[in-house]
């Protein structure tokens, strides 16, 4: 198996009730992802063996490598406040940060593509819970030769209350992929009306 695509970063806002607040957006384009899990490793010997043995999940992280971090797109993650200013005859988005700011828990899912016996397959991860931090920013400028700079943001992956914490699957094309993922947003957002 071969990785060889990446693709579709979509994110819903994730409510007090665990349940998906909205449809699912796309977060920008992709360019590469890092997952670094965290665990608990305990063991216990006893009569000269290993008698018990704890393995679990504790959190991790998400490290994106995106095409943009439009900041109207990133301030409702972040917990920034967005403000309409007509400037020069403009009317222009403008996102204030402040210190008491406080990111929004999201659901966070991609596509990535793979190569498995010469044949094409989609798989689709999905974090349940994942809170962004505030987006670190470079620049440079223009040399001899233009360089393309992207942005990187990192998440950090939490569970549900239930102790779920990621979704996985893998899919033979494209299409039910994308819609298989947009159905584990979809699953949980709440029916016009306030229906459950």
């Amino acid at each position: 198996m071969a990785n060889i695509g990446l693709r579709t970063f979509l994110y819903a806002p994730l409510g007090a009730d665990e349940k998906y607040t909205e449809e699912p957006a796309r977060l920008a384009g992709a360019i590469s992802y890092d997952e670094n899990i965290e665990t608990n490793e305990a063991e216990l010997y006893y009569d000269d063996e290993l008698g018990e043995y704890d393995y679990s999940f504790v959190r991790g992280t998400l490290t994106l490598g995106i095409d943009d971090d439009d900041e109207v797109i990133f301030a409702p993650l972040l917990g920034n406040k967005v403000e309409e200013v007509t400037f020069d005859e403009a009317e222009l988005k403008v996102v204030q940060d402040m210190a008491s700011d406080q990111p929004v828990p999201v659901g966070f899912g991609f596509i990535e593509r793979k190569r498995v016996g010469g044949a094409d397959k989609f798989r689709v991860k999905f974090y349940k819970k994942v809170t962004f931090r505030p987006i670190n920013n470079s620049g440079q400028t223009k040399g001899r030769n233009m360089e393309f700079s992207t942005p990187t943001v990192e998440g950090v992956i939490q569970t549900l209350s239930d102790g779920s914490w990621r979704t996985r699957a893998t899919l033979d094309d494209l299409e039910t992929a994308v819609a298989f993922l947009e159905s584990l947003f979809v699953q949980s957002v709440p029916e016009e009306g306030g229906g459950q």
